[in-house]
């Protein structure tokens, strides 16, 4: 697919331009204030087509990208992911959450169909304030206590 390999590419730049410049010792604030910006400027100098997001989960970013690093460096084994990307649209706009596997899992046995599933994760990223600054965390929240009232409840929530 053209919108993988531009967004492989895409992180290896970025990738290797926040590398560098932790690597010169550059204060923190300084790195993440780049990291955030940097990746908007080198996909409009590439021509690629970035992906819209309210706000990246920089912390899932950065642990893939080291986590790469070093099972190509022979230091660490690749493990299964515990988290899934789910995509949704928040204010006409798609973005997408990071959320735990195990729960996602979950809540589409209780729901019956992924779609569903989708549906209600939608409904829980809707209803997220706009100022949150980890949408991703805020879900993750609002779905475990949604899955506990499932659980707590038994099926007859699982079909409304």
């Amino acid at each position: 697919m053209q919108d993988d390999r531009e967004t492989r590419k895409l992180n290896a730049i970025v990738g290797a331009a926040i590398k560098a410049l932790a690597e010169s010792g550059a204060a923190d604030e300084f790195v993440g204030a780049f990291a955030a910006s940097h990746r908007a400027k080198v996909a409009g100098i590439l021509g690629a087509n970035e992906p819209v997001s309210d706000s990246q989960d920089l912390l899932a970013i950065v642990t893939q990208a080291v986590g790469m690093a070093l099972e190509q460096a022979g230091v660490g084994k690749r493990k299964e992911t515990t988290t899934k990307r789910v995509n949704v649209e928040i204010a006409g706009r798609r973005t997408s959450l990071t959320l735990s596997r195990n729960s996602l899992d979950k809540l589409s046995l209780a729901k019956g169909t992924k779609q569903q599933a989708k549906a209600v994760i939608q409904d829980l990223a809707n209803t997220a304030p706009m100022d949150v600054e980890n949408r991703s965390a805020w879900v993750e929240e609002r779905l475990h206590g949604y899955l506990t009232l499932m659980d707590r409840d038994g099926p007859s929530l699982a079909h409304h």
